[in-house]
């Protein structure tokens, strides 16, 4: 886990979307995939539980991905508590600096932002099953906890 820590540290959190359930966090500017299309250079995606905290208050977490913002709306695209906050929120503060990341042997992960900001996973299972996936498009090198 020290080769993600390593690449991470310093490197900013310029993306935050969702696709279905799934977060997806991106980090260190973007390039083009194969296809042309702009991917992070480096990417999050996280399938466990997880929250965001700033001043001493989460602020986003797993659950908001399954609420609907507007209960007289269909499930569709941007509908959700997790959407209209990061639409609200997060995309105004991004990019983000990482100041100090933490990975630890159960898979959990901490990552705390330059405005004091922490991001926390927690695996919640005893089965191999993945729960987060880190990608360095640079060199397309996938790493799964």
């Amino acid at each position: 886990m020290n080769q993600i820590t390593n690449i991470l540290i310093n490197q900013k959190l310029n993306n935050i979307k969702r696709v279905a359930a799934m977060l997806c966090l991106g980090y260190g500017g973007f390039i083009l995939d194969k296809d042309k299309d702009k991917i992070p250079l480096y990417s999050f995606h996280i399938q466990c539980p997880y929250r965001f905290i700033l001043n001493n208050k989460i602020i986003l977490a797993s659950y908001d991905i399954s609420k609907r913002f507007q209960k007289n709306f269909d499930d569709a695209a941007e509908n959700t508590i997790f959407d209209e906050i990061v639409k609200k929120i997060f995309l105004p503060l991004l990019p983000l600096k990482i100041i100090h990341i933490k990975i630890s042997n159960f898979g959990d992960i901490e990552i705390i932002f330059e405005n004091k900001m922490i991001f926390q996973t927690f695996i919640d299972s005893s089965q191999e099953v993945e729960h987060w996936r880190f990608i360095d498009s640079l060199e397309q090198k996938h790493i799964v906890f």
